[in-house]
C-alpha cells in the first residue's frame, strides 16, 4: 500500500511539472493524470498482492501464492519467504526474501523442492542472489514445520 501512496504522490508531483505540456488537451489533463495514477498504482502493488499469507514463526512470514496447480493427489505451489533476519549466502550478500517452487504429495505426505530463489529485498524483490533447480526428490515432512502447515492447508478434500 505504501508503494501506491507514492506513486500517487509521485504523479501528483509529476502532474503539476507537465500540466504545460497537456494544455492542448484542454481542461482534460487531471482526468489524464488521474487515470495514468490509477493504472500505475495497481501495476506497482506490492509483490504480496498475488500471495497468501500462510504463517510467521522466529525466522520468516511465509505466504504462499494464490494459483496452485493439482494433479490427482500432487499439488504444485510457490512459496514466498520473507526472512525475520537477512541471511548470508555463499558470496556473502544478505538474502531477505526466498522463492520455493514445491511439489506436495497429498496421499504420501511428502515434499519436493524443484526450484528456488533468493532475493536482496523483500516480496520476491530486488537483485537475484542465487537460483537453484533440482530433480524431485520427495521427503517426509517435519510434523510441527511449515511444510507440515502447508500440506495440511492444501491436502484437504
Amino acid at each position: 500500500m505504501r508503494q501506491s501512496t507514492q506513486c500517487i504522490q509521485s504523479c501528483q508531483s509529476d502532474y503539476r511539472a507537465q500540466v504545460k505540456t497537456l494544455n492542448g488537451f484542454n481542461g482534460r489533463p487531471a482526468f489524464i493524470a488521474a487515470a495514468l495514477c490509477s493504472l500505475l498504482s495497481f501495476w506497482s502493488l506490492p509483490a504480496r498482492a498475488q500471495w497468501l499469507w500462510l504463517t510467521t514463526d522466529a525466522q520468516a512470514q511465509y505466504f504462499i501464492a494464490q494459483d496452485q496447480q493439482r494433479e490427482g493427489e500432487r499439488i504444485s505451489v510457490w512459496r514466498l519467504s520473507n526472512f525475520v533476519k537477512p541471511l548470508t549466502n555463499l558470496e556473502g550478500k544478505e538474502v531477505l526474501s526466498e522463492k520455493t517452487k514445491a511439489m506436495l504429495d497429498c496421499q504420501s505426505g511428502k515434499l519436493a523442492t524443484s526450484e528456488m530463489t533468493r532475493f536482496s529485498g523483500l516480496n520476491g524483490q530486488g537483485e537475484v542472489m542465487n537460483h537453484y533447480e533440482t530433480p524431485l526428490r520427495f521427503t517426509r515432512i517435519a510434523t510441527d514445520s511449515v511444510d507440515a502447515l502447508l500440506v495440511k492447508m492444501l491436502c484437504v478434500k
